[in-house]
């Protein structure tokens, strides 16, 4: 278990309007927490380890263009593969819409060309423009939308949740730990909680962060230039927790 342990609840969600939405809800954290039920002990007696997601498994879960609508759309004159990029530009939503879409993206140069399986869209590096923008106009900064939008498939919709599920920071941490040679502290899996990250205000257009901290075994409140003594710490209300290792 590492030194420290940092917690992010998700209380941002994507409301029906593609709006980001703050969750007001009391989740009581734990001032002392224990992660050694979680310790892995290896492959023990009786275990099989499972067998690697073969190529076949993966390309059943990628979205397929539904038939229907690019029967329809191949009887106006449209290329197949212009048909099927059109039926899951829209998620097999109609053929109006898929129709829509054609005409939007006639100059397109990728138009025609064969759609690409699940490993070229997480191994490529272009993304969807419209989605990327998407992803920025709510805050997220370039490198995080596009590795959102890669580890998603293109999926706009998982990618808004990647985004805010993982923290930007920890892109570069896990890109220099892919080579296996890392070594990091470890020990018993107890941990005391030493700050916490909150926000004030009724949604993400309002309101700013403070932050509290563990010091001397009381805590303490940073807002802004002011910092005092907190008697009621936002342990319910919290953003992100920090935990050390004890």
């Amino acid at each position: 278990f590492p030194n420290y342990l940092m917690i992010h609840l998700r209380r941002y969600i994507l409301s029906e309007n593609w709006t980001p939405k703050k969750l007001d809800a009391d989740i009581h954290m734990p001032e002392k927490l224990s992660l050694e039920s979680l310790r892995g002990n290896g492959l023990q007696p009786g275990e099989v380890e499972l067998p690697e997601e073969s190529n076949d498994a993966m390309a059943i879960d990628e979205p397929q263009p539904d038939e229907m609508i690019v029967v329809q759309l191949t009887s106006m004159g449209f290329s197949i593969n212009a048909c099927s990029r059109a039926a899951l530009a829209v998620q097999n939503s109609s053929v109006e819409a898929a129709t829509n879409w054609l005409m939007e993206h006639m100059d397109d140069a990728n138009l025609n060309d064969p759609l690409p399986s699940k490993s070229d869209k997480t191994s490529g590096n272009d993304v969807n423009e419209e989605s990327l923008a998407m992803l920025l106009s709510m805050g997220i900064e370039v490198s995080h939308a596009t590795k959102g939008l890669k580890e998603t498939g293109g999926d706009i919709e998982r990618a808004v949740d990647w985004c805010f599920s993982h923290e930007p920071s920890s892109d570069a941490d896990i890109a220099e730990g892919d080579n296996g040679k890392e070594s990091y502290p470890t020990g018993q899996g107890n941990y005391e909680l030493v700050a916490i990250i909150s926000h004030m205000g009724s949604n993400v257009a309002c309101g700013h962060y403070v932050c509290h901290i563990k010091k001397d075994g009381k805590w303490v409140i940073f807002n802004d230039s002011k910092v005092a003594e907190s008697n009621n710490p936002p342990f319910s209300m919290g953003y992100m927790y920090l935990y050390e290792r004890c």
